[in-house]
């Protein structure tokens, strides 16, 4: 179960207002009656996780649409630029040994540096074209293969097609990432609503509030809280990490939880033992433990981590 950290709503990462919304789906249920909820903020809860995934989900494949349409304009580019540079060179072959070359070269269309950019490519190839057509007119034979002349005409079609998508696909992918923000928004209201209102009646300690996606607020002096676990540690012996803390007082349970980038956690264990033994997979992981009695959570204990190197047995 993710474990959330705070209630700042606004900034809110993806990765943890999904977390945040999947608690809230998945267990508002039972709670709904209790807080007094309308039936519209019961629907919303209830549909929040998975509209949130869609939207998201939609904005990605947007993204890639995009990127996919910029590599095929890329591609069409290249094939362009390639197929002029070879007729170029052939017509550049048919003049060389004129006295003329650069005036015979602009009767070409082939004058001037190579085309840079989407605006240069068009240009140059129109104008190869009209030259060439020109030059058929006037029963030139120093010309390129028409054949080759019409290949050209093809690709510029192809890279104007390509060009084009890329104006549609960056719309597309704009537009989708604007509905994900103002989804985002809407949610992060709707969310500090039900906040409000779950704190009204269970109060801002309650443990229940993690279980629909808040953070309980942090016990203070003599709020009947436990007092964090010391004496945190860890120790390894193949293939298990054993996680032990020191008994605390005026507890009923403690909660266990991991975090593969100090950042986002997850709960490991929940129960009354003073240990938990565990396999955990190759690479880092930080682990830290809290104790809970009726009153709500103690704070975190110290921070531990453990990066494991070695491969799981066989």
């Amino acid at each position: 179960m993710p474990l959330i950290q705070d209630n700042n709503f606004s900034k809110d990462a993806y990765a943890l207002r999904g977390a945040r919304l999947s608690l809230l789906s998945g267990n508002i249920t039972p709670f709904s009656a209790e807080l007094g909820l309308t039936l519209a903020q019961t629907d919303w809860a209830l549909a929040s996780f998975q509209a949130f995934l869609d939207a998201q989900s939609t904005a990605q494949l947007e993204r890639g649409d995009k990127d996919l349409a910029q590599e095929q304009y890329q591609v069409e580019f290249d094939e362009a630029y390639q197929h002029y540079l070879r007729i170029k060179e052939l017509l550049l072959a048919m003049i060389t040994d004129s006295e003329q070359d650069r005036e015979l070269a602009e009767g070409y269309g082939i004058a001037g540096r190579a085309p840079q950019n989407y605006s240069d490519m068009c240009t140059y190839i129109d104008t190869l074209i009209d030259k060439h057509d020109l030059l058929v007119t006037a029963g030139d034979t120093r010309i390129a293969p028409q054949t080759a002349v019409d290949l050209l005409a093809a690709k510029k079609v192809d890279l104007v097609k390509a060009f084009n998508t890329i104006g549609v696909e960056k719309q597309e992918s704009a537009k989708a990432y604007d509905d994900l923000h103002a989804l985002y928004t809407e949610d992060t209201q709707q969310l500090r609503v039900i906040y409000q209102i779950a704190t009204l009646i269970w109060g801002k300690a309650s443990p229940n509030l993690i279980a629909i996606g808040y953070a309980p607020a942090k016990p203070r002096p003599g709020g009947g809280q436990p007092d964090a676990p010391v004496n945190f540690a860890h120790t390894w012996v193949s293939p298990d990490l054993s996680l032990s803390w020191q008994e605390c007082e005026n507890t009923t349970s403690y909660q266990l939880a991991y975090s593969t980038d100090n950042e986002l956690w997850e709960e490991l264990y929940s129960g009354d033992q003073l240990s938990h033994k565990c396999e955990p997979p190759i690479g880092k992981r930080w682990y830290k433990v809290r104790a809970r009695n009726s009153n709500g959570f103690s704070n975190w204990s110290n921070t531990v981590s453990y990066e494991r190197m070695e491969e799981p047995p066989e």
